[in-house]
């Protein structure tokens, strides 16, 4: 098999535009889990405002059913939530 040199200027570009397309990549990476992370932060906010409305629905005497109907939730959240025992 023949050696082939490269040039150190050549061999620079080609580490830059490697570099370049990794970078590239690392940041998609990155923007990918900031999403991933607002998604999921906004999951876990609803939740926590449905549990915040059949706690007050609660608290008015709205009946249980309604309560669970209205919000979407199920007895076990409200239960696992601590609203009800």
């Amino acid at each position: 098999m023949k050696k082939t040199e490269i040039k150190p200027d050549r061999l620079k570009k080609i580490a830059g535009t490697i570099h370049e397309r990794l970078e590239g990549e690392i940041m998609t990476t990155a923007e990918k889990l900031i999403a991933s992370g607002i998604e999921k932060g906004r999951i876990e906010g609803e939740r926590k405002g449905k549990l915040e409305a059949a706690r007050n629905l609660l608290s008015l005497n709205v009946p249980l059913e309604t309560v669970l109907k209205a919000t979407g939730l199920s007895l076990d959240d409200l239960k696992k939530a601590g609203i009800i025992k």
